[in-house]
Formats: C-alpha cells, structure tokens, sequence
C-alpha cells in the first residue's frame, strides 16, 4: 500500500519526477567515472630492458621472479641523491639486479673463481648474454671484445635508470627507450639544476673524481659526450 502510494505521488509530481531522475544519474556517473581510470594521470609501465642471447627481456624475468621485481622496484624508487651520490651502494644493487636477471641464484655461496680466473656469476652472466657454451673461453675471446664485463655493466645500468626516478632527473626533455631495438633515445639537454646540485655535492667530497667519472659514464651511455652542446659541456666542467 504504501509503495504504491509513493509510486502515486512521483507519477502525479511532475518535479519530484524530474529531480528523482537526475539524481539517478548523477548516481550512475558517479560509479561509472570511479570505475574509470583517471587517465590524465599517467600510469607507469614496467621498466624494461631488452634481453639477449639466452637472457630474456627483464620484464619476463620479473614476471616469475618476485625477488628481482621488487629490487628493480625498491631501486628505481629511489632518488638521484642514492644513485648518483652513493655510486658504489647502487652499483651492488645494480650487480645484483643484473646477475638475478640473467638467472644467478644469489643464495648460493660462491667458493671459486673459474678456471679463466673470473668470478662464478660474472662468467654465468657473460654466457648467457653472448649465448656462449661452457666450453667456449671469454678472456681474450674476439666474440666478447676487452672487459666484457664492465661494458656490458655498464651498458645495461645506463638502461635501467635512464628509465628511473633518478636518471629523469639528469636531462630536461624527452628521454625515451626502444626495447624492441634497445635503443637510447634523449632529445634533451642537461638539467642546470642537476649539474649544479651535483656539483654542489661533490665539492664536499674527499675524492670528487669517483662521483664524477660515475656520472661521465651515464651520460655517454645515455646521450654520448659527443653529442652535447657547448652549454652542456660547461656544464659538466669541473
């Protein structure tokens, strides 16, 4: 009785129609638009780096290793004052976020060098990305080149935080990696802000040279010194 009495009273009120309708839809734009990503904020994709030889790409690593993706994560989480201020801190992690990529398990002691004189899980990560047999030799083999290591280290860390909070925060622009072709692209130039904190930085440090060499390396890995303007060459003079 009293339901169709109110059914009544909305049929004979031709306001109450109307305003009972509108709030029907505002209800129903409420919950559309919450089940509606908020797409002026951009959503960070995974940070990814192109895989070789037996070494797939890093997010398919990731995928089923939890321990790396939260390394990869709790790393490029954190600011350039880590990075580039505690190099050699970062660089363990970056070791161990490589090694874990290319299949190290980091849990196993280590008692030997090879018989080539190089550290076990170096020698694993050389392979898999040269997709070379046990058999094969690494020092002085023409395949790999001098110091594969430390270019292939290099190489691969300059890729991981370009992608990051950190190397964002070294250029002004557009910075852009092609994993597909493994390819650094930044039409950017040096941040003044940036060089100059970093400059502050490491007036204060007993051997400036290491923080510098260490920012040199990312830079030619990500834009090439070669390439910088005459502003971005002063910038970097110490």
């Amino acid at each position: 009785m009293m339901q169709h009495t109110i059914l009544t009273l909305i049929k004979d009120n031709k306001g109450l129609s109307v305003a009972i309708a509108a709030f029907f839809l505002i209800v129903i734009a409420v919950i559309v638009l919450k089940s509606e990503p908020d797409v002026s904020v951009p959503q960070r994709a995974d940070f990814e780096v192109r895989g070789a030889g037996r070494v797939p790409n890093l997010t398919t690593v990731m995928k089923t290793n939890a321990r790396l993706r939260k390394q990869v994560k709790e790393f490029c989480d954190k600011d350039e004052n880590f990075v580039f201020g505690q190099p050699e801190q970062a660089d363990k992690e970056i070791v161990e976020i490589l090694l874990m990529w290319s299949g190290v398990d980091l849990d196993q002691p280590v008692t030997q060098k090879t018989r080539e004189g190089l550290h076990p899980h170096v020698d694993h990560f050389i392979r898999g990305i040269y997709d070379m047999r046990d058999t094969s030799v690494i020092v002085n083999n023409p395949l790999v080149g001098k110091e594969p290591w430390l270019r292939l280290f290099n190489r691969y860390k300059a890729r991981l935080i370009i992608q990051c909070a950190a190397g964002q925060k070294v250029y002004n622009g557009d910075i852009a990696y092609d994993a597909e072709l493994d390819l650094l692209s930044v039409n950017a130039e040096l941040s003044e802000d940036f060089m100059n904190n970093f400059k502050a930085f490491v007036s204060t440090q007993e051997n400036p040279k290491r923080y510098i060499n260490n920012l040199l390396v990312f830079i030619d890995e990500t834009k090439k010194l070669k390439n910088l303007s005459d502003k971005e060459r002063a910038l970097i003079s110490f």
